[in-house]
């Protein structure tokens, strides 16, 4: 049996329960036979398809994309849907980051920026003048700090689509940007786009 150690943030029942796997860890044997978590208030965890319909708000049930579950390496991936979706009011993770789900927090590589989605001009929002900078550097040579920032539908470039899709968001009712779009934070689905300097993040 694989040992777990646990994250007992935002668990309401005496129990021990690791916040991505879900299993029990005992400090002596229990006296209650199988626990039911179906009875007890779990959030911010990756409770698995097992545990799909416990108590509880922002779980998770997809499988968390452990760097390789097999070699028992429950560090996450990246890519993980488990990365910077803890509870926003636990402490931040190590690299100033949103807490992870889990016992183990991602760590960021110098290759993976923490950056808004769609912001782009560097003053702290997204609005037109994000669209602006955008076909600035496409058309009429100017820089752009976070190509990063500039990918605003996500497709690992940065070309005229990108404006298009922060225009269409902002004034005609359009998808959002995916994430990280609400705050800073790290791209869940990296690409080889450079961000030299994260623009209005730490």
């Amino acid at each position: 049996q694989v040992p777990h150690q646990t994250d007992t943030k935002r668990v309401s029942t005496g129990e021990n329960i690791d916040s991505v796997t879900g299993h029990e860890r005992q400090r002596e044997p229990s006296r209650r036979g199988r626990h039911d978590f179906h009875s007890s208030s779990i959030s911010y965890c990756n409770l698995g398809q097992a545990l799909e319909g416990a108590e509880g708000g922002n779980n998770q049930i997809a499988a968390p994309a452990f760097a390789d579950e097999a070699a028992h390496d429950f560090r996450l991936s990246p890519g993980s849907p488990c990365i910077d979706a803890g509870d926003p009011d636990s402490p931040p993770d190590p690299d100033g980051s949103r807490s992870d789900i889990g016992y183990r927090p991602y760590t960021r590589t110098a290759a993976e920026p923490i950056f808004m989605r769609g912001e782009a001009s560097g003053d702290g929002s997204i609005d037109i003048t994000d669209a602006v900078t955008i076909l600035s550097y496409l058309f009429a040579g100017a820089g752009i700090s976070c190509a990063a920032s500039g990918d605003s539908n996500d497709d690992g470039t940065v070309d005229i689509t990108d404006a298009i899709y922060l225009l269409t968001w902002l004034f005609s009712g359009g998808n959002q940007p995916p994430p990280p779009v609400d705050g800073c934070g790290r791209d869940p689905t990296p690409d080889n786009l450079d961000c030299r300097e994260p623009t209005a993040c730490p």
